[in-house]
């Protein structure tokens, strides 16, 4: 039998042009497996988007054990290494996330999400709304990017003093209010990021600013958020959407 790679898959099952706006194709019957570690981390915003378009998928989580709680140089991940030495992850350079699709499998966090946004009909309405919501999921890639500068190190010691690690953080949220700021000018008036459905942008934007425990932690959101109503709504609204306030009641409960 012919073996399909990617490209056969996005041909046959995902899209299609009609009138010079992309549709989405999705067939139920396409089958998805994601693979990622027992974590929300950078697999979430995917389970999410599985359950708006409430789409069955094999939801495959490696176990993580830590000889030490919280300790991560005694940290445990026997089947993730396994499934790395036996080139399962391959496509990721043996790494997580990687998501498979009909038995055809990719790698990157952001590559699964657009796929996905494309597959579920969540990623805009033609290409000039499509490009709209793929510059706010690179502007919420670059507040996420400059967290991880300016906050404490997930993992080992914060090297700097109390009052350098003080500093970076404020600079950091001063520096956001001004880019949440032009981002609600460039949203505007519509409903969502992208127009008037809820797309993968919103996603986002509910994840790094509601379903981020690091961020979630800071004593600078809620003061920062509330100057920018905008924002504010879109994040509430994507967590009391059913499909997404369903999956964050009943998903496995994890340490971050």
């Amino acid at each position: 039998q012919e073996s399909r790679g990617l490209g056969d898959v996005y041909k046959r099952q995902y899209q299609r042009r009609v009138r010079g706006s992309i549709q989405p194709a999705h067939m139920s019957t396409t089958e998805y497996t994601l693979h990622y570690f027992n974590v929300k981390g950078v697999a979430e915003p995917a389970r999410i988007l599985f359950a708006i378009a409430k789409q069955p998928y094999t939801d495959h989580r490696f176990p993580l054990e830590f000889g030490v709680p919280g300790d991560f140089s005694t940290i445990k991940r026997e089947e993730f290494d396994q499934a790395k030495a036996s080139g399962e992850l391959v496509s990721n350079l043996g790494r997580a996330p990687v998501l498979t699709v009909d038995g055809v499998s990719f790698g990157q966090s952001k590559t699964i999400l657009r796929f996905l946004a494309g597959a579920f009909g969540l990623f805009g309405a033609d290409e000039l709304s499509r490009a709209k919501i793929d510059t706010i999921m690179e502007h919420v890639a670059d507040f996420k990017d400059g967290f991880g500068k300016a906050a404490p190190p997930f993992i080992g010691e914060d090297k700097r003093s109390k009052e350098e690690a003080d500093e970076a953080m404020a600079g950091y949220w001063k520096g956001l209010e001004g880019q949440l700021e032009a981002l609600e000018a460039y949203i505007g008036e519509s409903e969502w990021c992208g127009g008037e459905e809820i797309s993968v942008a919103d996603v986002l934007l509910f994840s790094f600013f509601s379903d981020n425990g690091r961020v979630q932690a800071c004593s600078q959101l809620q003061p920062t958020l509330e100057k920018f109503s905008k924002i504010r709504e879109i994040v509430d609204k994507v967590a009391a959407h059913e499909q997404v306030a369903g999956w964050l009641a009943s998903r496995p409960q994890t340490p971050f």
